[in-house]
């Protein structure tokens, strides 16, 4: 399978993330985010930082722990 742009992963996980019952797309901070009932659950970084990475921010209330034991993953600076 061909390697995808950073654009072309965040197009597709944002259609993924608009399958959720209700979500819709917003862009405050001018970043694409997904949100439910008016909460946010995704925020994409629209761009690759200067390492060429894509950036994704979700919120895992219940696999947090265990995502935090993946190389890519780390915790955002705000929480």
């Amino acid at each position: 399978m061909p390697k995808l742009s950073v654009k072309q992963a965040e197009q597709r996980l944002i259609k993924y993330a608009l399958t959720y019952p209700e979500a819709v797309l917003e862009h405050p901070w001018g970043h694409d985010a997904a949100k439910v009932r008016g909460k946010m659950f995704a925020t994409f970084g629209g761009e690759a930082n200067p390492k060429g990475e894509f950036s994704l921010t979700v919120k895992l209330p219940v696999s947090s722990e265990m995502a935090l034991t993946l190389l890519w993953v780390e915790k955002t600076g705000y929480g």
